[in-house]
């Protein structure tokens, strides 16, 4: 199918017009395929880099602000004394 060749070459928008049914469910079915496979692909590349293994990297944004917030605050008391 033309859609899969499309996401496969990085193309980022792909519409399909068509009144056949069969054929919608196809291409829609191709495109979902195709997300997930990049989606796995990141997560796999992220997992193996070292960015991926940095402890940071892998926590929630709120927490990894608080963690700066204590540092900041722990810098702040040892400067003053």
């Amino acid at each position: 199918m033309h859609v899969a060749a499309l996401r496969e070459d990085g193309c980022p928008r792909v519409w399909v017009v068509t009144s056949d049914r069969c054929q919608q469910h196809a291409a829609h079915g191709a495109i979902k395929t195709s997300q997930k496979e990049v989606e796995r692909m990141l997560q796999e590349h992220k997992s193996t880099s070292v960015q991926g293994k940095l402890l940071k990297h892998n926590l929630d944004s709120g927490v990894v602000d608080a963690l700066k917030d204590l540092r900041n605050k722990l810098s702040e008391t040892e400067s003053r004394d």
